[in-house]
């Protein structure tokens, strides 16, 4: 398994984006809710907004760049790669689908997924 730094080497030699963390203003229930959340999971990938306003497809290093093309399908949109270490995603990457946390959020008063 890579380190954070080999991620973060990985990122910079491709030249795509790291993010350390990820912050909650990079979420985007519509983009998370157009990949099926096993898929993602058992991928470690995570669609969000870049500062920009792009889609980006937040992974786990090079490896997992053959996801890029069927999450961009899944999405029905373009995603640019983006690297993040695999265990920021880890908490992330939501449990349950995107309707099924909107309920519990409500009934809760919690925003996360």
């Amino acid at each position: 398994m890579q380190t954070d730094d080999d991620i973060r080497a990985s990122a910079e030699a491709l030249g795509v984006a790291y993010y350390g963390e990820i912050g909650p203003e990079r979420f985007d229930p519509a983009l998370i809710a157009a990949l099926p959340v096993n898929w993602a999971r058992e991928h470690a990938v995570l669609p969000v907004r870049a500062a920009d306003g792009a889609a980006e497809l937040l992974m786990p290093g090079p490896e997992a760049l053959p996801s890029l093309q069927h999450a961009a399908l899944a999405a029905g949109r373009d995603l640019r790669p983006a690297f993040a270490p695999r265990a920021a995603l880890a908490r992330k990457l939501p449990r349950r689908s995107v309707e099924n946390s909107r309920q519990s959020a409500q009934r809760s008063g919690d925003c996360s997924f």
